[in-house]
């Protein structure tokens, strides 16, 4: 009986771990205003992975030494990041797309719609001050 009940014991323990985890990589990302073509004069790496088993969208981005350096003579009190992730909750999800929603702040909100299937991301800007216009960004990742 014992051996049963520990056989059990540790089929179920393989069977409940992250097995059903899933990262997903939206690589190289572009904005539509750049033609969909990957800014290697300012990014090194921007993606975004996505993990559903922990519901939450991490944004990385590693920035050209030379970008970097033009941002922080532009601005030397700015804190720039040569390195920059930011992690969004995921509000919800299906086998299609992925939506984060950030209330940034009192004035605006965020809305990021992931298309799995074409690697598309439709970014919203939703202002609260209904005299500024929504705005919204397309990027195609790879």
């Amino acid at each position: 009986m014992k051996k049963l009940f520990l056989s059990i014991l540790v089929f179920c323990s393989l069977l409940g771990g992250n097995t059903y985890a899933k990262i997903i990589e939206f690589a190289k990302c572009a904005y539509e205003r750049d033609d969909y073509k990957f800014r290697t004069d300012l990014y090194e790496k921007r993606s975004y992975l996505i993990d559903l088993s922990k519901k939450k969208v991490e944004y990385v981005a590693v920035l050209t030494d030379s970008y970097f350096k033009k941002l922080v003579k532009k601005n030397p009190d700015s804190g720039q990041p040569k390195y920059i992730i930011r992690e969004d909750k995921i509000h919800s999800y299906n086998e299609y797309i992925v939506i984060t929603l950030i209330g940034a702040n009192d004035s605006i909100s965020v809305e990021k719609i992931f298309d799995l299937e074409s690697k598309k991301i439709q970014l919203s800007y939703i202002y609260k001050d209904p005299k500024r216009n929504n705005e919204v960004s397309l990027l195609q990742c790879q």
